[in-house]
């Protein structure tokens, strides 16, 4: 049986870690998956077909030194996992694991696949060494892998415009289980009851900008309550913000839930505030779960999504009603609430929305995406 090796951080809870397990569970049925993660430690439940294999080792990588020579044990103990498996095709998800996939690939005869579920330029715009460093390794090194596949077009677009990568780059939109993801109301009324639930599904750090939402709330009346499902190492900040609007009994944070969208309610409201993102795939849940979406008009993904008419346009001001969705200007609370009160001032929206998300969601489906991914492999 063909094998592959996906390469991540950890199993740890976050969109690109999601990605992956549902590449190895499209892939498990032609292929032998091994996951290579250098970080122990997972939130996602994994399917038993996966061989798992964690690297443990003493160093820390929080400290720049610490990261090197992290990351040069991964890449060492990866050599020797690919030369154990000369067949098998590596892929990598996320900076950290496409160095150590690029630098391995070196040293072994192992294809390497890299797929970009982010937007670099905006990750990296920092002056810091660290982001420095990040964006010269994928100007000259990227091209050093046998494919380079996008999960957005505006990713794509990212890495030819900012990065002036030659080598062709392919365009996979990341695959999501749409059959999985259909609402299930069951645990609906454990959540707080008010007049109109704004929720909201996020790693909670800082470019994910969760705050957007908190202080949004803060300008609407006692109809309105927020919803944060997520983790992470914003919940300390976010929760006092919340404290010091004066909306804590208005905010609930639940903490991870590895089913997010069995929590919700059609008439419920999803908010996106990410400031950066590469194809985020909770905004396609969202609309399979049926919400209406109102989401920041980041550089990469959320247009793309929600947009039939998808155009490299970025608002500065305001908010816009497209296909599936409201879309506002990144950070900007007043466009928001005008947003949230626009859609509620205006219910016919939320069917119209309804009867285009099928469009939207249609695209990263399992089949398609195997359908995809399979024509490059062989």
């Amino acid at each position: 049986m063909k094998e592959i090796i996906l390469i991540t951080n950890s199993l740890k809870f976050g969109g690109a870690e999601r990605i992956l397990l549902n590449i190895g569970e499209i892939l498990s049925s032609n292929y032998k998956i091994i996951i290579f993660q250098s970080a122990k430690g997972k939130d996602f439940k994994c399917s038993d077909k996966f061989e798992i294999i964690n690297l443990d080792h003493f160093f820390s990588n929080n400290s720049f030194l610490g990261k090197i020579f992290s990351g040069l044990i991964s890449t060492i103990k990866l050599v020797y996992l690919k030369r154990k498996h000369p067949n098998a095709i590596s892929i990598s998800l996320t900076l950290r694991p496409n160095i150590i996939n690029i630098f391995s690939k070196m040293l072994t005869h192992n294809k390497s696949f890299i797929y970009e579920v982010t937007t670099p330029s905006e990750i990296y715009k920092s002056k810091s060494l660290t982001a420095l460093l990040s964006k010269f390794f994928i100007r000259f090194f990227y091209k050093y892998a046998d494919k380079i596949i996008a999960n957005s077009y505006g990713v794509r677009r990212d890495l030819l415009e900012n990065f002036f990568i030659s080598k062709k780059i392919e365009m996979i939109y990341s695959p999501i289980d749409i059959k999985k993801n259909k609402l299930n109301v069951s645990d609906i009324d454990k959540l707080p009851k008010s007049k109109y639930r704004l929720v909201t599904v996020s790693r909670l750090d800082i470019s994910k900008n969760i705050s957007l939402c908190i202080r949004s709330l803060a300008k609407l009346g006692n109809d309105f309550s927020l919803i944060v499902i997520g983790d992470g190492p914003e919940l300390k900040n976010l929760k006092m913000l919340a404290k010091d609007l004066k909306i804590s009994n208005k905010v609930v944070f639940t903490g991870f839930k590895t089913a997010p969208f069995t929590l919700f309610d059609k008439r419920d409201i999803f908010l996106f505030s990410s400031n950066i993102e590469g194809l985020p795939t909770v905004l396609v849940e969202a609309l399979i779960s049926g919400l209406s979406v109102i989401s920041t008009d980041c550089r990469s993904g959320p247009r793309e999504i929600l947009d039939k008419k998808f155009t490299n346009n970025m608002l500065t001001c305001g908010y816009e009603v497209v296909s599936c969705g409201i879309l506002i200007p990144v950070d900007h609370i007043d466009s928001m609430v005008e947003a949230i009160m626009h859609l509620v001032d205006n219910p016919n929206l939320i069917e119209r929305f309804r009867i285009n998300a099928p469009y939207s969601y249609d695209r990263f489906s399992f089949e398609s995406f195997k359908r995809e991914f399979v024509k490059l492999i062989d």
